[in-house]
């Protein structure tokens, strides 16, 4: 009987463990560019608010997306998007409301973009955990102030760390 309760608790995952899994798989299916797979892990509501600084401007300018505006700009992209994160910080509800807070850095096709602070809201409901909104910001300036390279042995997900160029 105890060996049959320790093979159920090593396979019931942690609920933060779930809810990172699904941003490790959000990252992934960016990088590959698979709107199908991202689409079935969003909300059909879901928003995008964006802080993005340009290079040389003191000023961060809002950008505001939707779930359809994000996957058709997805659509037919051969570059690759590589984001990384460390350092999750996760707080989920006992209804099965989750928030993530995530510094994360990005290469695209292999040079570095820019960092910035990834907050995702989501909600679980029959299928799992779905992604319902995605506030960001975007900062060129930024690696330093978040510590990228002294996160490298705790970014995730590990699948798309191995492919970093920088």
């Amino acid at each position: 009987m105890l060996s049959l309760l320790a093979a159920i608790a090593m396979t019931t995952a942690a609920p933060e463990d779930e809810v990172l899994d699904r941003i490790d798989d959000f990252f992934i299916a960016l990088y590959q560019a698979d709107t199908e797979a991202l689409g079935a892990m969003m909300d059909d509501e879901l928003q995008l608010y964006t802080l993005r600084k340009r290079p040389g401007r003191a000023k961060f300018e809002e950008v505001r997306g939707t779930r359809e505006g994000f996957l058709a700009g997805l659509e037919g992209q051969e570059k690759k998007i590589n984001e990384v994160y460390w350092d999750a910080k996760v707080q989920i509800s006992p209804a099965g409301l989750a928030t993530v807070w995530v510094p994360y850095y990005l290469e695209y096709e292999g040079a570095p973009l820019h960092c910035g602070i990834d907050a995702f809201t989501l909600v679980k409901g029959e299928a799992g955990w779905r992604i319902t909104n995605i506030h960001d910001t975007r900062d060129p300036e930024g690696c330093e102030r978040l510590g990228k390279d002294e996160a490298k042995g705790r970014m995730r997900p590990a699948k798309l760390v191995k492919l970093l160029k920088n």
